[in-house]
């Protein structure tokens, strides 16, 4: 069974926002991952982005 939250998770998930999160983790996961193990950058990482197609 699931919990109101893990409909809400899967809600989000399902969104627009939800997809493109997934996206762009996915397409840097890499650079994540070296980030998460560099001390030199203090948290912060640059990721790549697609713009917007309007």
């Amino acid at each position: 069974m699931l919990s109101n939250n893990d409909l809400k998770i899967l809600q989000w998930v399902k969104s627009s926002e939800g997809k493109q999160t997934y996206k762009l983790f996915v397409e840097n996961q890499q650079t994540l991952a070296a980030c998460q193990e560099e001390n030199r950058l203090k948290g912060y990482c640059l990721i790549q982005m697609q713009k917007n197609k309007k």
